[in-house]
């Protein structure tokens, strides 16, 4: 991206925040950026949110587990692989 490429989008950008009149919403941007920045020093990828579907369905699954365990259909883990998977 060239210079002035970039001074155009980051002048657009400081247009749309000045346009925001929603602290919270001020908030969770500044909180983006300052992770962005803590990523980025320590070398590591942003990992983004999961959306609510996604967290119904870790929730979902993880219940399954929990009843096939309870069914003796499947095998739990001990302490010693759930901190190797983890």
């Amino acid at each position: 991206m060239d210079v002035m490429s970039l001074q155009s989008e980051q002048n657009d950008l400081i247009r749309r925040i000045l346009d925001i009149n929603d602290l919270s919403l001020l908030s969770k941007i500044k909180d983006m950026l300052i992770a962005e920045e803590k990523a980025c020093i320590a070398g590591e990828d942003i990992v983004p949110y999961m959306t609510r579907q996604e967290i119904e369905t870790h929730i979902s699954q993880s219940c399954e587990e929990v009843r096939q365990i309870r069914e003796g259909k499947l095998k739990p883990l001990n302490a010693e692989d759930l901190l190797e998977e983890l």
